[in-house]
Parts: structure tokens; C-alpha cells; sequence
């Protein structure tokens, strides 16, 4: 072998940092081009060559072709990149759980100064919907749902006109005893509301019309929760960003009717998607002007659990659509150039 042959085999290997689409479409110009500039007798390419070879390779992955609607494809494959990234540091890292029963029955106390009946038993899940508190039990733990996060529920039932003066009353109590309370808050619809912390607990207490007066208890911010939201929100952009690139790519070199497809499939997911962008900014702002607690850790899994999301059918529709849609764009078919170069 040759000294240009031995230098060409290097750069032919470097040259696999770029995309295939790259190397099919330029990878024989970006060789000779290489193997031009090379000054006589060199047998490896020099250190400067080697990193311009691999930096312009990352660029390559990571630059979409022009076009505004290509970027719009890309934008919203990679939020929804993120939120799925942080739903799942959600599900897997050190989501904090709902507190001990003794502990958040020992809180509701200083509330409402009565006990409840509390049959033993195990956390409820709640895939879609929390049922009912079972008659008779007056203490639940609720994990896992937008509405009832890790909590526990204690609830009571006093006279109609008597609910709204528990949680007023609740408010002083809570105050005395050195827990950190906000204002009561009544509502048109006849609930009325308030909430309080203290030793890294957050007690919600709230009175409907029919009487009943719930007081929900769960753990406070998580700093380990958080973290893994964060990390796994950022492995999501990481990953998302290339993967919409290289799906844009793929989708560009297919033929009109293949493209066609793709279209007729992908664009109700990437709508979702924005839905599902949109709704999470809102949410976002939302608890940054409110505060923040542990329950706000479950809001990637609340986007991702939209309206038309949230029962088990829809859910395996979406993802095979959204599959298909890859798929189509995926597969071999595409336009072929006359000169491509993807081996070494």
C-alpha cells in the first residue's frame, strides 16, 4: 500500500464522523479535496486536519438544511425530546413520594382538630383518573396522577355552612403552631382553599359545598427530584436535536410520494407535540410565579398527558403513528447520488 493510499484509508475513517447523508452526497468532492491539499510525501493526515475533520463531521449532524419549516420540525421533535427525557428522570430518579400516613395525619390535626378513621392499606395508583376516597377510609396515599401527586388525603365531613369556617379556623391553628401559611381563598364555584409548610411538609386544605374538608400532605421540595428532572430534560435536548436532523435528512432525500407519507402521518404528532410545548411553558410559568413543590415534579408527565392523552387507546395510537411516521422516513428509498463514498 501506498503512502497516498495509507493517508487516503485515514481520511476515509475521520470522514465517519460526518452523517452518512454527507458522505453519500460529498463524501468523494470532501476526499479529493483532502488528498489535494496534502503536501507531498505525508503518509497521516496532520493533527489540524484531524480536528477540522471531526469538528466540521458534528457541525454536519447538528445543522439542519435551510428552511424554515425544517426548523420548525426540529424545534418541536426536540421539546418533545425534552419533556419525555424529563418525565422519564421523573419516573426513574428519587422522586420523593408521599409522606408517612402517621406523619401527614399528625399534621391534618393541627388543622382539624379531630381524628380521622384511617383503614391501613397500600398507596393507590393512579394511571389516569384517582378514584374516590373508599367510604369508611378517611385516610389515602396517592401516588403518580396530576391531580393527587404523592399525597396523602385525609378527609372529613362536617355541615354544609361549617367546611368554609374549618379552613378558616384551620388557617389560625396552622399559624400558631408555627407552620408557614398563606391566605385563604374563596372561590365562586363555593371551595374554599389554603396552603401551609413547615418542617418539609405542604399541607393543602380545601372546603367544597357539599360539606367535605380535605387536607392533602406531601413531601416539600425535592432537590434530588429536581436534578434528575434537569439531567434528564437535558439528555433529551441532546439526543432530540440530532435525532431531528437526522430525520429531517432522511426525509429530504426521499422521493415526492414517500415524503407524502411521512407528511400524512407525522404532522398530527408534531401538533401534539407543540400542544404539548406550549401547555408545559404555561405550566412553567405558571409555578415559578406560584412556588414550587414536589408535586410540580410530576408536570412533564402532566404534559405529556393531555386531554386526548390520557386514556390507554389514544396513548397506543399516538405512539404507532408517531412510529409509522419514523419508519417511513427511515427506510431505504431515498434519492441515490452518482458518486457516494460511505465505506472506508
Amino acid at each position: 500500500m501506498t503512502g497516498t493510499e495509507r493517508l487516503a484509508r485515514t481520511y476515509r475513517r475521520l470522514m465517519w464522523a460526518y452523517p452518512r447523508w454527507y458522505r453519500q452526497e460529498r463524501g468523494l468532492e470532501l476526499l479529493t479535496t483532502l488528498l489535494d491539499d496534502t503536501p507531498p510525501g505525508r503518509t497521516r493526515p496532520g493533527a489540524g486536519d484531524v480536528a477540522d475533520l471531526v469538528r466540521g463531521g458534528l457541525v454536519a449532524r447538528v445543522r439542519l438544511p435551510r428552511g424554515s419549516g425544517y426548523r420548525v420540525v426540529a424545534v418541536l421533535i426536540t421539546v418533545a425530546a425534552a419533556l419525555m427525557g424529563a418525565a422519564l428522570g421523573v419516573r426513574l430518579g428519587p422522586y420523593p413520594g408521599p409522606p408517612d400516613e402517621a406523619r401527614a395525619v399528625g399534621a391534618a390535626l393541627v388543622a382539624v382538630p379531630r381524628q380521622p378513621h384511617n383503614v391501613p392499606g397500600p398507596v393507590v395508583h393512579c394511571p389516569a383518573m384517582c378514584p374516590d376516597t373508599p367510604a369508611g377510609d378517611d385516610v389515602v396515599s396517592f401516588d403518580q396522577q396530576p391531580d393527587h401527586t404523592d399525597t396523602v388525603a385525609i378527609t372529613y365531613a362536617f355541615a354544609r355552612d361549617d367546611a368554609a369556617v374549618t379552613v378558616t379556623h384551620g388557617q389560625q391553628r396552622l399559624a400558631a403552631a408555627g407552620w408557614t401559611v398563606g391566605p385563604v381563598r374563596a372561590q365562586s364555584d363555593g371551595f374554599t382553599s389554603l396552603d401551609a409548610t413547615k418542617d418539609g411538609l405542604t399541607l393543602s386544605m380545601t372546603s367544597a359545598d357539599d360539606g367535605s374538608v380535605v387536607v392533602s400532605v406531601a413531601k416539600d421540595f425535592s432537590a434530588a427530584a429536581a436534578t434528575a428532572l434537569a439531567l434528564g430534560a437535558t439528555g433529551g435536548l441532546l439526543a432530540g436535536w440530532p435525532t431531528a436532523v437526522w430525520l429531517v435528512q432522511r426525509y429530504r432525500r426521499h422521493r415526492r410520494r414517500r415524503q407524502a407519507l411521512v407528511l400524512v402521518t407525522g404532522i398530527p404528532v408534531l401538533v401534539l407535540a407543540g400542544m404539548c410545548a406550549a401547555q408545559a411553558t404555561l405550566l412553567t410559568v405558571a409555578i415559578g410565579l406560584d412556588g414550587f413543590t414536589p408535586k410540580d415534579m410530576q408536570i412533564p408527565e402532566l404534559v405529556l398527558t393531555l386531554p386526548a392523552l390520557i386514556y390507554f387507546p389514544a396513548q397506543v395510537v399516538v405512539v404507532l403513528v408517531a412510529l409509522t411516521a419514523t419508519a417511513l422516513a427511515v427506510l431505504p428509498g431515498g434519492r441515490r447520488t452518482p458518486h457516494a463514498l460511505v465505506s472506508a
